[in-house]
């Protein structure tokens, strides 16, 4: 038990305190205090959280998880993921209280006094008139759920309080339909929505709340400012003060958000007692561990090999990199971490026919880099990262460089012939050029027995998400074709070359 609470329970003890109290400090004093740091509200709370839990404890279960064992084996990664949710959820609770609770409810007489306050978060108006007849409109639509089953809907009412100061009230109606249905089922389900809104928005009671939050990045905010850009083109470079009705009262909210930060907390604890407890001592294993002889082929040494330069696959790391960079750039800045939106996607290198067709050529390229959300930039990571590490060293970074650029430039113009109006983003279409490469190769029989072989497993892989796609909506199948063609051109390139140099070198 000692071996336990030493290498398990002790340090998730010390990560969880250090991590929560100095990611909650940054916050505080960059963002609140400072305003030095303005990222989107989601990705304060949830997106960094989660990224801050994940490296945590991938870094103090590297080694310390192999001296354990579970049914025989080592523990997977669902347990890692235990331990992950563990630390994520309790300091993600704690982003939202420091949030609430650094900010002191101010009094206003008039909204005319709010721009004088506009630092501050949470007020109340005593004396205030809404321009309903004035109001402004706008509706998002984003899919949700594992298999994009369901479709949400937004609907972002902004009416306006001083137009002139742009003082806006905000409403806001949500629902969520099946996606699976016909076009006309889901135009049916939108139209009874926008209906059902209609009648809410004519009885709305604009004084029936407790205080007003005043809306920062957020992706509320931006609802709201887009709803007001519709109907006030001509505000685009102003400033907005979107203040937002809250029905609980602020002191409540705080005495809520901190019941629900230490219930969390000790829900944490348990989880990582009853991990530890589960977990069986591998006297060998521990016998190499304590004398430093076990060696670095877990998954977290090859990730962070392949993130450091260190794979020796410099192209593939670099590629990962800038997806990377990408997709958390997007979200700081308020892309959905989940599924991302079209137009969110747009200032960060999707391609779409007429972006092309205006001139914008480099988004042929841009696209590979952009992703729509987590599950998707994972996916695509895997596999390239997983490619990468095999094609790079076979055929030279110098000829990879030209795989990656040829596949993705066949991708995304292929995928913008066949599609005129989708949008196009994703290294999938790499990956499919790493696939066409590859059975290229092996056609011209470039590869060795074992070479193959590993081949052949790679592309077994792809195939069977090919085939799981077919079965999905939103999947880009001319850019994958796009894909495998261009990397398929560069392969038979390659194999043509590799024999033609060997005959030279033989003859010599």
């Amino acid at each position: 038990m000692m071996v336990k609470c030493r290498l398990i329970f002790l340090p998730f003890l010390i990560t969880f305190f250090t991590a929560i109290s100095g990611y909650t400090f940054f916050r505080w004093w960059f963002d609140i205090e400072l305003n030095a740091v303005t990222f989107d509200e989601k990705a304060w709370e949830l997106f960094i959280p989660a990224i801050i839990s994940i490296s945590s404890i991938a870094l103090i279960t590297r080694k310390r998880f192999r001296v354990f064992r579970i049914k025989g084996e080592e523990p997977s990664m669902l347990t890692k993921m235990f331990l992950v949710l563990a630390l994520a959820i309790p300091m993600g609770i704690a982003q939202a209280l420091v949030s609430s609770a650094s900010y002191e409810l101010v009094n206003l007489r008039t909204s005319d006094e709010l721009l004088a306050h506009e630092s501050e978060k949470f007020f109340t108006i005593d004396r205030y008139r809404v321009s309903r007849n004035q109001f402004a409109s706008d509706t998002v639509f984003r899919v949700r759920g594992k298999h994009n089953e369901d479709l949400a809907i937004n609907l972002y009412v902004a009416v306006p309080i001083d137009l002139e100061k742009n003082i806006w009230y905000g409403v806001r109606y949500y629902k969520t339909i099946s996606n699976k249905g016909s076009d006309n089922e889901k135009q049916a389900a939108y139209t009874t929505f926008i209906d059902e809104a209609n009648e809410k928005f004519k009885e709305h009671d604009y004084y029936d709340h407790s205080h007003f939050k005043l809306l920062r990045d957020s992706e509320l905010y931006d609802g709201f400012k887009n709803a007001i850009l519709q109907t006030y083109p001509l505000k685009t470079n102003e400033d907005f003060f979107i203040l937002y009705p809250q029905k609980e009262t602020l002191a409540d909210a705080n005495d809520e958000l901190y019941f629900i930060f230490y219930i969390s907390a000790a829900i944490a604890f348990l989880v990582v007692a009853i991990v530890s407890f589960v977990l069986k001592t591998d006297p060998k294993a521990l016998e190499l561990y304590q004398s430093g002889q076990l060696d670095n082929s877990d998954f977290t040494t090859q990730i962070v090999r392949m993130l450091t330069f260190r794979a020796g696959v410099p192209i593939t790391t670099l590629l990962v990199l800038i997806c990377l960079a990408v997709y958390v750039m997007g979200v700081l800045n308020g892309v959905d971490f989940m599924n991302a939106s079209v137009n969110e996607l747009i200032p960060y290198g999707a391609v779409r026919r007429d972006f092309v067709l205006n001139g914008e050529y480099w988004r042929l390229i841009t696209a590979a880099f952009a992703h729509f959300g987590l599950a998707h930039i994972a996916m695509n990571l895997f596999v390239l990262g997983l490619g990468g590490k095999f094609i790079e060293p076979l055929i030279g970074s110098i000829r990879f460089t030209l795989l990656v650029v040829v596949s993705a430039v066949g991708c995304t113009t292929l995928s913008i012939y066949v599609n005129e109006s989708t949008l196009s983003a994703g290294s999938s279409g790499i990956n499919y050029g790493l696939i066409g490469a590859l059975v290229a190769m092996l056609i011209t029989r470039r590869l060795s027995k074992q070479q193959g072989s590993d081949a052949l497993m790679l592309i077994a892989f792809i195939a069977v998400s090919t085939v799981i796609s077919l079965f999905m909506s939103n999947v880009d199948h001319a850019g994958h074709f796009g894909g495998f063609l261009g990397g398929a051109l560069v392969g038979l390139f390659c194999g043509v070359r590799e024999k033609k140099e060997k005959h030279i070198n033989a003859a010599l």
